[in-house]
Formats: structure tokens, sequence, C-alpha cells
């Protein structure tokens, strides 16, 4: 099955998390992020696991847990930056906040 085809699937089933203002909405859009939650976590775990196979010998298990060590490697880099924007943008409100 193709990548885009199980993100489509995965959609469908979970449905949308993105806050939309509406009460009876967000309920549904909250159960849907810890439905999401969960199944990151899940597939987090699993990839973690399959990376710790980085260091085998045999060539196609390296290469399994090479490639999700590696997967991993760049999240973290895509989280570490995530939060330091966020922590930028709160000292920045905090600043203009003080000036008021």
């Amino acid at each position: 099955m193709e990548k885009e085809t199980v993100i489509e699937v995965v959609e469908k089933l979970t449905g949308s998390c993105y806050p939309y203002g509406s009460t009876e909405i967000d309920k549904e859009r909250y159960e849907n992020l810890e439905l999401k939650e969960a199944l990151f976590t899940y597939l987090l775990e699993e990839i973690a696991e399959a990376a710790k196979f980085k260091d085998r010998p045999e060539y196609s298990i390296k290469e399994i847990g090479i490639e999700a060590y590696d997967y991993l490697k760049d999240k973290h880099e895509y989280l570490k930056e995530y939060f330091e924007e966020e922590e930028e943008e709160a000292e920045e409100w905090l600043w203009i906040k003080q000036d008021m």
C-alpha cells in the first residue's frame, strides 16, 4: 500500500484534531487527538525498538535499524527546533507584555 493511501485511511479513521472553536466539534476533535496520541505512541515505540538493531551485522536487519534510528534522530531535531521556537515566541510575548 502506498504511504499516501495509508495516511488517508488513518486520517479518515481518526478524524481531525485541529480546534474549530465550537464546543461540540472541539469535544470530538479532542477525542481524535487522544486517539492520534495513542497511535503515535505505539508507532514511536515500535520504531524505537527497530532502531536498536542499527549495529547488527546482518545487512537487512541493520538497514532497518539505521532507517529507524535516522528517522528518530530527524524527528528529535524537529521537536527540539519546535520547542526552541515556542520558547522564543513566549519570551517575545513576555517582553511585549512588559512594555505595555
